[in-house]
């Protein structure tokens, strides 16, 4: 998904994935194993690409299909994406959150994910 939104951002700004890792500091493979969701990026790094391609963190960060997801019913919804009002409720509260709040938000999922 990252990697989707990544190319996407880079496809609108009219960025080669190598000027991308040139402007980050990191090198080509990098991005090309990111851009194909074979790796994640660090929280500092994915910042970094935001920055890079002057987008927020949760333009690469947010499940683009989200959109169609409001247009569902609550139960196609769940069945069909696994979202409940629970989770619509925090994906509502981080649109309108800083980008620096979303970046503690990612974080805190990520301590969360290194647990299990």
């Amino acid at each position: 998904m990252i990697g989707d939104n990544i190319r996407k951002a880079l496809e609108k700004k009219g960025i080669t994935s190598n000027v991308l890792a040139e402007r980050i500091g990191v090198s080509a493979t990098y991005i090309s194993y990111l851009l194909n969701n074979k790796r994640t990026a660090s929280l500092e790094t994915l910042q970094k690409i935001a920055e890079a391609l002057n987008v927020s963190l949760s333009d690469l960060t947010v499940d683009i299909d989200f959109e169609i997801q409001q247009t569902t019913t609550v139960n196609e919804s769940e069945s069909t994406y696994g979202i409940d009002e629970d989770m619509k409720a925090i994906i509502e509260a981080l649109k309108n959150a800083s980008p620096n709040k979303k970046a503690k938000v990612l974080k805190m999922i990520e301590l969360f994910d290194d647990e299990n």
